[in-house]
């Protein structure tokens, strides 16, 4: 595909009798791809958490396009129940969905819990959106071409991935390194959802986007510091608009050139503006045993299963995920799922304790007859796996990485922020992917 440097709104196709969902749609990033699909046509869904700031950016949508076809629905990506009400409500309305776009998020907060037991941030950018696909699959797998567009971060190329401590759940918490785990976890539930489709042979494509640096909205707790009140003022008059930022998302929702697997950016000063362009991904977020294995973790979470990209063997035989997640849940994480012929391939059997006790899920000893995992010459792989990290020079650059370095940033000194072009609270403020 022709990596054109100067791709614009211009360039969407007409899309009149497509519809199309952006999380988030109400301020930032999203407001920006909402009024671009709606120019072209498109029936756009704003699925928005305040209901006072969608109908204000429904209003002001209607204002600058009058003949769009638009309509608000409440979606809260903190609520699991809210995320399955705004699935089954919308499956009763629309027969396609041509682009889900995640794209809502938060960024840089406390350290606190979701209505399910989650931290914030990975429970928010990523469990809730893939929480929120697996709900629309059937419609996507309905719509062909349909597209699943994730909306991630610069900030993932930084972040260090641990899987055994996914929601800090053993501490270690800070505010910045979970945005950009969270960020990381996009990026792997993309090219993981590729993958399926692709196996499955379905019509159906999974990309990534970020917006480089793009005003946004930010969560209004780092406002309330003085000294990133001042910092993000200055940045926000520094930096390319919402409409601007929202670029990438758009040309990897609507670009007939594009396809699944890729990844869209800015084109200019390392990926922080610009016209929208083909960018690398971290290899981290290639690693396909980490996103098999995220993948089981965020199944057994959430409670959501995309059973028609399954294997007919694991549809056929596997066991019901629960309806509903929680930290507390026993997380299916065994590397051996990768081979059809394990018990966890099947479901039948709870990774860890198949490990520890060669019990299944239901704590029938018969199930495994008392083999612990590697007796059927199944390695795993993730036992005891140490956090994956990398040496960095001084100025914050990862060694023998290919993505585009980074400062290092010191939260606490630094007026710049780090965040996703989503809808939040708060002041205008920058974003940085």
């Amino acid at each position: 595909m022709p990596n054109r440097e100067k791709w614009t709104a211009d360039d969407i196709p007409d899309l009149t009798g497509k519809v199309v969902v952006v999380t988030g749609g109400n301020s930032g990033i999203g407001f920006g791809a909402v009024k671009a699909v709606a120019r072209k046509g498109a029936e756009t869904v704003l699925a928005c958490r305040s209901p006072e700031r969608g109908q204000a950016a429904l209003n002001a949508l209607k204002a600058e396009v009058p003949d769009a076809r638009a309509e608000l629905r409440a979606l809260d990506l903190t609520s699991l129940a809210s995320v399955e009400r705004f699935a089954a409500e919308f499956a009763e309305r629309y027969q396609r969905l041509d682009v889900l776009a995640n794209n809502a998020g938060i960024m840089v907060i406390p350290y606190g819990k979701t209505e399910d037991g989650f931290e914030r941030q990975v429970g928010t950018n990523h469990l809730g959106h893939f929480a929120l696909t697996g709900r629309l699959l059937d419609v996507l797998l309905a719509t062909p071409g349909a597209r699943v567009v994730n909306v991630s971060s610069l900030a993932h190329n930084r972040a260090e991935l641990d899987l055994d401590n996914l929601l800090y759940e053993k501490g270690g918490y800070g505010e910045w390194p979970a945005y950009g785990r969270s960020k990381l976890l996009n990026m792997l539930f993309t090219f993981e959802l590729q993958r399926r489709f692709e196996r499955a042979g379905v019509d159906a494509h999974a990309l990534a986007a970020h917006p480089g640096f793009s005003a946004s909205n930010l969560t209004g707790h780092m406002a309330e510091r003085l000294h990133m009140r001042i910092g993000l003022a200055i940045f926000n008059r520094l930096i390319q608009g919402p409409d601007m930022g929202a670029l990438p998302t758009l040309r990897a929702a609507t670009d007939p050139n594009a396809t699944g697997g890729q990844y869209f950016g800015p084109g200019r000063l390392n990926e922080t503006t610009g016209h929208p362009v083909l960018v690398e991904a971290s290899a981290e977020a290639h690693d396909e045993a980490d996103a098999r294995q995220l993948w089981e973790m965020s199944e057994e979470l959430t409670g959501v299963r995309f059973q028609k990209l399954e294997p007919e063997g694991a549809k056929a035989e596997g066991s019901p995920v629960r309806q509903g997640g929680s930290v507390e849940a026993s997380i299916r994480s065994c590397a051996c799922r990768r081979d059809p012929r394990c018990p966890c391939a099947l479901g039948r059997v709870d990774a860890r304790s198949h490990r520890r006790t060669g019990r299944d899920s239901d704590g029938h000893d018969e199930a495994v007859s008392g083999l612990e995992h590697g007796g059927l010459g199944w390695e795993d792989r993730t036992r005891d796996r140490p956090l994956r990290s990398h040496p960095r020079t001084p100025g914050g650059t990862r060694l023998g990485h290919r993505g585009p370095a980074l400062p290092a940033i010191d939260p606490d000194k630094q007026g710049i922020p780090d965040g996703p072009g989503h809808s939040r609270t708060g002041p205008v403020a920058g974003d940085r992917r």
